[in-house]
């Protein structure tokens, strides 16, 4: 078929490049002389040319010279006249079409680029090397005050008061108002502490990275649970996006210590009669690695001055 040699290959594109001497030889044979509508091989020719440069408009000008020639079958004449919709398409549209076999050649013939000469590099004396070799390089010394982590990210006294269930939570360090951290969960939990400001919109959101098989399954189901330092949960998904679990936009009430808590499907928290966490059941069914990602917070030095 004649659309064979056009079609791009796993549908790679590119913008179209116009070369001025094939403008001018579809040009001319766009408009032979009366009489003359020139041989179907000098036609194919320039059809293919121009459909390489994805030049549409000359390309369909030389469908119909092709279509008009007394040399063609009407077989091949009812396959240019598809073919020249086609490029009308093309033209409507403004696709670049690139990569296919049998313009390579074209490319090759047509659009090849001498291969730059390297430079030469720099000759070098002897004792200028070994001088180099003998020089003292500078000492510099680097202020690293300004990028030191808090140490540590969160003052035990912060954490003195947090619920037992909550205490052995890591400490994350949110120096520059946001963090991300990773881990691995299964059947029990893992929990994170943070400083935040009253006011803050905190965003939690988890993504799993790598799926193995749990106890009872194996999935990507987990769940995110989000609590204050007494233990009162302020706010918890499961599958907000798919399997991906998302705490957004959630206000803070207060300037303190706050807890994010991870879990696989089924591993739910436990609460007393004041609504208060006091354990987990730690039966999740499911096991996977994990990035937990929080914005929208102060940074903990403003926090801590």
């Amino acid at each position: 078929m004649i659309r064979n040699w056009f079609e791009p290959r796993g549908r790679s594109f590119r913008a179209a490049v116009l070369l001025p001497g094939a403008v001018i030889l579809l040009a001319a044979l766009v408009a032979p002389a009366a009489g003359n509508s020139g041989s179907i091989s000098q036609l194919r020719r320039a059809l293919e040319r121009a459909v390489c440069l994805n030049q549409w408009e000359q390309a369909a000008a030389v469908a119909s010279l092709m279509i008009a020639s007394t040399e063609i079958s009407a077989a091949s004449r009812e396959s240019l006249i598809a073919f020249r919709r086609q490029l009308g398409e093309l033209q409507a549209t403004s696709i670049a079409l690139t990569n296919s076999a049998s313009c390579q050649q074209f490319y090759a013939e047509t659009l090849a680029v001498p291969a730059e000469t390297p430079e030469e590099p720099p000759t070098i004396g002897w004792a200028s090397a070994i001088a180099s070799l003998t020089m003292r390089a500078p000492v510099v010394e680097l202020d690293n005050r300004a990028d030191a982590v808090v140490n540590p990210p969160i003052p035990s006294t912060l954490l003195a008061t947090a619920a037992a269930p909550l205490a052995a939570a890591t400490p994350i360090d949110t120096r520059d108002g946001f963090a991300v951290v990773a881990g691995q969960v299964g059947e029990a939990h893992q929990g994170y502490s943070f400083l935040a400001g009253r006011g803050d919109r905190v965003t939690l959101d988890l993504d799993v990275t790598r799926i193995f098989p749990g106890t009872r399954l194996t999935s990507d189901d987990s769940q995110l649970f989000m609590f204050d330092r007494s233990g009162r949960l302020m706010a918890q998904n499961d599958d907000a996006d798919g399997r991906q679990s998302l705490i957004a936009d959630l206000v803070i009430p207060e300037t303190a210590v706050y807890f994010a808590v991870v879990t696989t499907h089924q591993n739910e928290p436990i609460f007393d009669a004041d609504q208060r966490l006091i354990g987990w059941s730690d039966d999740g069914g499911a096991r996977f690695d994990y990035t937990l990602t929080l914005t929208g917070l102060t940074p903990a030095a403003a926090l801590l001055r």
